[in-house]
């Protein structure tokens, strides 16, 4: 099982938020951002008051850390090591951007589709004002 407040403390942390700034930031004494980090499951509500004030989202922490506690062979990188992204490691995430990419072309060759077939319909108008202008002129 995943301990959310320990997640949280270990989040705060690596962005240098300490609990001062918590408790400041929520109106709640220093006490109660300790509580936080001891309890094993958060309220959304908590969960959403972090990510809207600290950008903060201990839920996709919480998935990662599931995921790899389902999959220990797909373990992060110590710090030092080299980061890279790989199939391997961030399954979810490296799907979800590649589909991401897959929508972000084919929306691109849907406008470039249309910008073709707009640039061809003003050569047209542009031809047929011409032969208006010249029948005018005759």
């Amino acid at each position: 099982m995943v301990h959310e407040g320990k997640i949280l403390h270990k989040l705060l942390k690596e962005k240098g938020i300490g609990e001062t700034e918590v408790s400041n930031k929520f109106h709640i004494s220093r006490r109660a951002v300790y509580n936080y980090y001891k309890s094993e499951n958060l309220s959304n509500k908590v969960k959403r008051r972090f990510l809207e004030i600290f950008q903060i989202d201990i839920n996709k922490k919480i998935h990662s850390s599931l995921y790899r506690q389902e999959h220990p062979s797909h373990q992060v990188k110590e710090p030092g090591d080299s980061p890279s992204l790989s199939d391997k490691e961030y399954p979810d995430d490296i799907s979800w951007l590649k589909n991401k990419l897959r929508e972000q072309e084919s929306i691109i060759d849907q406008l470039l589709s249309a910008s073709k077939e707009k640039d061809k319909r003003i050569e047209s108008l542009e031809d047929m004002l011409k032969i208006a202008l010249n029948k005018e002129g005759d």
